[in-house]
């Protein structure tokens, strides 16, 4: 993965500035610009990882904050994951800690499928 890096950020920076690439040329250097540019060409994959990476947005890293988690900060710093394994496991309320995992998972659900038909309006891009 660490190899590909170069590739992908020479891609991204194509890609953030469009005109750079309108003005390359071949290496014949007779000046004739570039038939193709990167930027539109990525569109549809920053637009499928966009949709699907959205569904983690509820996600912040549960096991960061209950390493982190003292008794003195419980108030502040208490997220979703957290409560979810305080009610269920040192409760034993599971059917709370699953009503709430649950809604976490559709509201997840609900994010990618409006993102899904965002893009689509906007882009055209379609999955399925």
């Amino acid at each position: 993965m660490c190899s590909l890096m170069p590739f992908f950020a020479a891609a991204l920076l194509q890609f953030l500035d469009p005109y750079t690439a309108l003005y390359q040329t071949d290496d014949d250097r007779e000046g004739r610009a570039l038939a193709s540019e990167p930027g539109p060409a990525m569109v549809p994959i920053i637009v499928l990882m966009t949709t699907l990476n959205i569904g983690y947005i509820l996600s912040a890293g549960f096991n960061q904050v209950f390493n982190l988690l003292k008794p003195i900060v419980m108030d502040s710093g208490d997220i979703l994951d957290t409560l979810v394994y305080r009610i269920g496991f040192t409760s034993g309320q599971f059917g709370i800690s699953t009503a709430a995992n649950l809604t976490k998972s559709l509201v997840s659900l609900a994010l990618i499928t409006i993102s899904y038909k965002l893009a689509y309006k906007l882009t055209g891009y379609k999955v399925f």
